[in-house]
Parts: C-alpha cells; sequence; structure tokens
C-alpha cells in the first residue's frame, strides 16, 4: 500500500470477514507495523525481492530504494534514473533491479555493487510497466506510452 509519499507496511482490512476468509494465517493485522517517508514526491512502485522480506520502492526522486521490513530501516539506496521510477523488477535470482522510467528508457542495477550496469533504449515515450522472466535471468519485457512492448534479450 503506498500513502503519498511514504510507504506503509502492514495490511489494515477494510472488510475483516472476506479478508479473513481469503487469509492463509489465522491472525491478521489490524495496523500498519512501519510508515517510512520513502521518496520526495512519491512512490510509484513497490514490490518484494523474492523469498525475502525486504522492500524495494523506486520514487519520483528517480531512487531506488531497499527497505527492512521488520525495522521499517532504509538498507540501500540505488541512483542514476533520469526519470521518476514508474514501475520495479526483479532478477528472480534478487542480483538486479530494473526500473522503468519517465524518460522512455529502463535502467539495470546490479544490486551487489549500486551501480546501473545497463541503460535499456527503444520507447519513445514514458515506460510505465515491466516484468522479468522467471526463468531467463534477464529476459524483460515492457510496455511504455508509445504503445510498443519491446522483449529485450538475454544478453542483458
Amino acid at each position: 500500500m503506498v500513502v503519498a509519499d511514504q510507504v506503509t507496511v502492514g495490511w489494515k482490512p477494510q472488510d475483516f470477514d472476506t479478508c479473513a476468509e481469503n487469509f492463509a494465517e489465522s491472525t491478521i493485522p489490524a495496523s500498519c507495523k512501519h510508515k517510512i517517508h520513502a521518496h520526495e514526491g512519491g512512490c510509484g512502485s513497490i514490490q518484494f525481492q523474492y523469498n525475502s522480506d525486504k522492500l524495494i520502492s523506486g520514487g519520483q526522486d528517480h531512487t531506488i530504494k531497499i527497505w527492512d521490513t521488520n525495522t521499517g530501516t532504509l538498507n540501500h539506496a540505488y541512483y542514476g534514473c533520469v526519470g521518476s521510477v514508474l514501475d520495479l523488477a526483479v532478477s528472480h535470482d534478487n542480483k538486479f533491479i530494473i526500473a522503468a522510467s519517465s524518460s522512455n528508457n529502463l535502467y539495470v542495477w546490479d544490486v551487489s555493487t549500486g551501480c546501473i550496469r545497463h541503460t535499456l533504449t527503444g520507447h519513445t515515450d514514458k515506460v510505465c510497466a515491466i516484468d522479468a522472466s522467471q526463468i531467463s535471468c534477464f529476459l524483460v519485457v515492457s510496455a511504455a506510452h508509445d504503445l510498443s512492448h519491446p522483449k529485450f534479450p538475454d544478453n542483458i
């Protein structure tokens, strides 16, 4: 759940009975665990790393951040995106974070070094959606306001 320029970690059900039927655990949190001032200007995308409790957020301040959901603290910040981050994807091995940007590009960060490994071009308008394959570490698909859907090859 994203609230303005904050990230809310936790879950607060609106309809307890409906949520309880669909929730696997027996205890449903009634309030949020942490409120994090994540990005200046708003948070454009958020997701968990695979098999992890680390939360990744991307914002209008052109940054990607990784958060510890147990403490609400910032673990890492990644810089270099030219435009606002509109969507995120993570490689299945958590080694790369890919950001869709309002600058018409995709940016691929190496999580271990914090450096941008690649800037993927090919769109002529802002990139609004992205996904990474769960089979191939480097297979990425994106969608943009230019109505194209390029698929980037395995040689990233």
